[in-house]
């Protein structure tokens, strides 16, 4: 019968082996079942550790250039390099174990980190410790694909005129605009079609899809003045749900002093209006940036479907969700944080 033989007396030394044997063996399942989850779960912790402190550093350099410092700045250098590290170490990285880099030139941080696990079963068969790494890499700069959009535009400054915060602009003209022949006063239609409650609901939540640069974009006819004023200013339809109603700060909301979030705060469309398209009645997506709506200059009667209406916004330099454009992507002060690696 093998090894499934009776055992007599004399096989009590043997049993003692194979009882060893099967233990090493169940240890060592125990080794790759608890050692190995426990090395899973550390090495979760550092990717988010990585993760984190690579979104914070970038996040923090994105700020400092915003806010007028060179990018190659060695005090900005310096505290990119020290907030992620902290970020690291807040999140439970060992000081004596992270690398972090900071590159200049491509507004890119890089984070590797990495442990060393006490194991609880494995020792049995000869191994004390298990090591563990991360690596994160996260990237700043001006947005080129930018979810909730306003459906309203800028033209392209060119190159050297970027605005500065603070300049004012009209978002919405009270006028046609002559480029654009007489029905069209800056009004914008993400999906193409012509329907002024749909650019109404845009206009105050902005839009629920992703608009990219290098794209074009149709203008939507008419002046729309019940449907922006509707959505800029007082909406009595609607659960007074306008940008301006939903703003909590009052007349001491200001551009350069708002709330995180506040309704007034705007991604708009800058467009190149050389390329427009006649034919389609179409305009040319460069890039964004981000605007506070100072005032709103509505019709003489709301409900008057003839009279003129006219946005006027502070311009801002702003971090904002969306998708960091690639090379020669125009900058236009709305820069993003991204995950890459």
């Amino acid at each position: 019968m093998g090894l499934f033989r009776k055992l007599g007396p004399g096989d009590k030394g043997t049993t003692l082996v194979l009882v060893a044997l099967m233990l090493v063996v169940l240890i060592g399942f125990m080794a790759l079942v608890v050692d190995m989850g426990a090395l899973s779960a550390n090495k979760r912790k550092l990717v988010a550790a990585a993760d984190a402190a690579a979104l914070a550093g970038a996040q923090t350099y994105a700020n400092g250039i915003l806010s007028g410092t060179d990018p190659h700045d060695t005090t900005l250098v310096n505290s990119v390099y020290d907030f992620a590290r902290n970020y690291a170490i807040n999140n439970g990285a060992d000081p004596n174990k992270i690398e972090i880099a900071v590159d200049e030139y491509n507004y890119k941080i890089t984070v590797d980190l990495s442990g060393e696990y006490d194991l609880h079963f494995a020792p049995v068969l000869g191994v004390d410790k298990g090591t563990r790494a991360a690596h994160a890499e996260a990237i700043t700069g001006p947005v080129g694909s930018s979810p909730g959009a306003t459906p309203v535009f800028i033209e392209d400054p060119g190159p050297g005129n970027v605005p500065k915060p603070g300049d004012t602009f009209v978002l919405k003209d009270a006028a046609p605009s002559p480029q654009f022949g007489s029905g069209s006063f800056g009004c914008l239609t993400f999906s193409g079609n012509q329907d002024k409650d749909e650019y109404e609901t845009r206009l105050k939540f902005g839009y629920d899809g992703t608009v990219c640069a290098g794209t074009y974009i149709a203008t939507l006819n008419g002046n729309n003045t019940n449907q922006t004023t509707d959505a800029i200013k007082t909406d009595p339809q609607d659960g007074h749900n306008a940008r301006f109603e939903r703003c909590t700060g009052g007349s001491n909301c200001k551009w350069d002093n708002h709330e995180s979030g506040c309704p007034r705060v705007v991604i708009v469309p800058v467009c190149d209006i050389s390329c427009y398209q006649p034919n389609d009645k179409k305009v040319y997506v460069v890039g964004f940036a981000t605007f506070f709506i100072d005032s709103y200059t509505p019709p003489s009667g709301h409900g008057h479907a003839s009279g003129q209406c006219s946005i006027y916004a502070s311009f801002m330099n702003s971090l904002a969700v969306g998708q960091v454009g690639g090379p020669g992507t125009p900058d236009f002060g709305t820069w993003a944080v991204n995950l890459i690696e």
